[in-house]
């Protein structure tokens, strides 16, 4: 990214816009690498946060709360309707 600063702080004008196809290549790459990453930690956390709720519930219903425990288990099952019905899967 800074590769792609630099150039258009300094060289752009003198040799008319020449590297634009080839920072462009790098720029998709980064941005690419990026997204993927992105996706990967998305997916961690909504992992992390399931292992989470289920430590919870188990917990929650050996102490015998289950006001707790009933609105944990609406707010998932929530979650999961919100997942399969309006979520765009790519």
């Amino acid at each position: 990214m800074t590769e792609i600063n630099d150039y258009f702080e300094r060289n752009y004008k003198t040799d008319k816009l020449g590297r634009v196809d080839e920072l462009n290549d790098k720029y998709k790459v980064v941005l690419r690498n990026r997204l993927e990453n992105s996706k990967i930690f998305s997916n961690s956390l909504h992992e992390f946060a399931e292992a989470i709720n289920k430590k919870m519930e188990a917990q929650l219903q050996k102490d015998g709360k289950t006001t707790t425990l009933n609105i944990l288990k609406f707010v998932n099952s929530a979650n999961g309707f919100e997942e399969a019905n309006f979520l765009v899967k790519k």
